[in-house]
């Protein structure tokens, strides 16, 4: 009996010590771990358009299938406005792109939605270019709609917002003619 108790403690002796040296072990990783994060320059950018920046040039075809070049012609403002089908806030500015056409007929008007979207090219005006590209919503990064992307008649960005409510939309989109002088 008691060589079994003797026995029994030495066990739980190396069962202990070898818990210590896993732990430690264990400590020793997490601190090399943390010690190679500290070292390492951030790798996550926010990653956006720039005012002034030059915008990237995109080809594709609207809902009349026009072929819309962006890129290879100067001289006209654009405005291009990213949406999608189940935004509610797109579904009260598209109706008033006629307005918008009307009142700034020398800016060029450009709705770019995702290509698994389906519904929202029914109030467009034949004046404004309807696009469905997932390619050029990644080009110009955007993450969120409804999202105005104003572009001077240079091809360079003048401003990128989301639009919050109709209201907010009109706003910006004042703010921005005037910053294009038109």
């Amino acid at each position: 009996m008691e060589q079994a108790l003797t026995l029994s403690q030495f066990g739980l002796w190396v069962f202990a010590l070898v818990q210590f040296v896993l732990y430690g072990v264990f400590l020793r990783s997490i601190g090399r771990f943390l010690k190679q994060m500290r070292l390492k320059q951030p790798t996550v950018q926010r990653v956006s358009l720039t005012i002034g920046q030059t915008a990237p040039a995109f080809r594709g075809v609207d809902q009349l299938g026009r072929t819309v070049e962006f890129g290879t012609a100067h001289g006209q403002p654009v405005l291009m406005l990213f949406i999608l089908h189940t935004c509610q806030i797109c579904h009260s500015i598209v109706p008033r792109l006629h307005e918008v056409r009307a009142r700034y007929p020398e800016m060029q008007l450009i709705v770019i939605a995702s290509e698994e979207g389906e519904g929202e090219d029914g109030n467009i005006p034949d004046e404004v270019s309807f696009i469905r590209s997932n390619s050029i919503r990644k080009e110009y990064f955007v993450t969120y709609v409804p999202a105005m992307v104003m572009l001077s008649r240079d091809r360079r960005v003048l401003g990128t917002h989301r639009a919050t409510s109709i209201g907010d939309f009109e706003a910006r989109l004042e703010s921005y003619t005037k910053t294009a002088g038109i």
